[in-house]
């Protein structure tokens, strides 16, 4: 360009269009910034959504694994952890006792038989569980479960008392007979590697000697 001639207006493309209201601005914030925002409002959402689960969620103090060849309703076993929990301690300290009762009752000529393989996972990794409920018949499956140190369950078990069945009996129709409960023998095993076991374990037998 010579000098003395005038510089050419920029094209339309060239001019940088700046936002000048608020609503400009914000309009062009979002066009700009709209995918962060929407993942980090998800992201908000998850958090929030995990930490009220977390506030939410039940403690147990202890935990009961029912186990029989007779199928049972969650609502059945749920009302037998009601009465354990008129004779249980605070184990965890924060100021309820709350006890569950895991329905592990299954059909024994079932293919697909997720109760039992629930079952089996707990013997393998919860220290809470030591208290089983059973019958003369499954009993008999812990027989064949054996450790350095014996049996599965310790020689103590008691019958489960009339008011036992009573109280089930509220609530409920066909309520079983004849169970008993047995504590688990954890000497040698992996269990017993877990922290707080033997409080767990004098809870649990605390509970047994107050039931019986």
């Amino acid at each position: 360009m010579q000098s003395g001639e005038l510089q050419p207006a920029p094209k339309p493309s060239e001019i940088e269009l700046k936002p000048k209201t608020f609503g400009e601005k914000v309009s062009n914030f979002w066009f700009h910034n709209s995918k962060i925002i929407i993942v980090l409002l998800f992201l908000f959402i998850a958090v929030i959504i995990m930490i009220s689960q977390c506030a939410t969620r039940i403690k147990y103090d202890l935990e009961v694994v029912y186990f029989t060849y007779s199928p049972v309703s969650d609502n059945l076993t749920n009302d037998m952890a009601k009465y354990f929990e008129k004779y249980a301690d605070d184990v965890n300290g924060d100021g309820e006792v709350h006890i569950a009762v895991v329905n592990c009752s299954c059909d024994p000529y079932s293919n697909n038989n997720a109760k039992l393989t629930k079952m089996q996972s707990i013997i393998a990794s919860e220290p809470k569980a030591l208290l089983f409920i059973t019958d003369s018949n499954s009993i008999k499956y812990f027989d064949n479960i054996k450790t350095s140190s014996g049996n599965f369950f310790e020689k103590i078990k008691y019958s489960l008392s009339d008011n036992f069945y009573s109280f089930l009996a509220e609530n409920n129709n066909n309520v079983p007979s004849n169970l008993f409960l047995n504590i688990r023998n954890v000497s040698n095993t992996l269990v017993e590697k877990e922290k707080d076991i033997r409080i767990y374990l004098k809870s649990s037998k605390k509970l047994m000697d107050n039931i019986k």
